[in-house]
């Protein structure tokens, strides 16, 4: 991860939705959306409602924000291979030798 992107994990719940954190700035900031996409401009624009609020609150960590340029999206890997059903986990495993029930987990 480069210093210089907002890191957000990306999950995918039980439903379809995709849920997505951010982690490398002060506070927290979650969004969802029905798509990857959609998660991706909700989270934005909560980024910078967030920003808005911090800076007009004079809080001193929005200076250190300056140097982030974009945002980057990390997804666990179960949500991975949700993302893209057609790859397959096992077929994974077993070309990087590991336990395929372990790699499910």
């Amino acid at each position: 991860m480069s210093k210089k992107t907002v890191k957000i994990y990306v999950e995918k719940a039980d439903d379809g939705t995709y849920w997505g954190t951010t982690q490398n700035v002060p506070g927290s900031v979650s969004s969802y959306g029905n798509s990857l996409e959609e998660l991706k401009n909700e989270l934005k624009r909560a980024f910078d409602d967030y920003v808005e609020v911090a800076e007009e609150a004079g809080e001193d960590w929005v200076d250190s924000l300056n140097n982030k340029k974009g945002f980057e999206f990390v997804l666990d890997i179960p949500s991975f291979f949700k993302l893209l059903p057609q790859l397959k986990i096992s077929s994974i495993a077993k070309k990087a030798h590991i336990n395929e029930s372990l790699m499910r987990q």
